[in-house]
């Protein structure tokens, strides 16, 4: 069974928080390995990594906020799973993007960069990164 393009989502996407529920489910029919990131504590870049250690498949482990070695250790992660279809979603993603909009955007790029590294065709996993939130950058989905 295809899925219609109306429920298709893009390799990153910023979504209301309240919409989780329809993510989440939608992720789980086209059977994807879902890691959440629990974003409501996170305010700065020690906070990311802390939470990031305990929700995320780091190999190896990342102990400080480190950028180069975080999507190095979220790519080993991932391949150690040996999984085919990835999605990572980081609930209350707004709040880093206000506390510290710097370590939100080493984030974002980090997971973009494992994303696009994870998609090539040597590796070929699909992977979305979902970020959800609170606020104007995070639109409601119209499936």
């Amino acid at each position: 069974m295809s899925i219609p393009d109306s429920m298709r989502l893009p390799l990153i996407s910023w979504i209301a928080q309240a919409d989780y529920p329809t993510i989440q489910r939608l992720l789980l029919t086209q059977r994807f390995n879902i890691a959440v990131l629990d974003g409501s504590t996170i305010v700065d870049g020690p906070s990311f990594i802390a939470q990031a250690g305990r929700d995320l498949p780091l190999d190896p482990p990342v102990l400080t906020p480190h950028w180069d070695a975080f999507p190095d250790s979220l790519y080993g992660g991932i391949i150690a799973a040996e999984i085919d279809k990835f999605a990572l979603v980081w609930l209350a993603a707004d709040v880093l993007l206000d506390h510290d909009p710097e370590t939100f955007v080493n984030a974002l790029q980090s997971f973009t960069d494992v994303a696009h590294d994870l998609c090539s065709p040597s590796e070929q996993v699909v992977v979305k990164v979902i970020l959800l939130g609170v606020g104007t950058s995070f639109k409601e989905v119209s499936l």
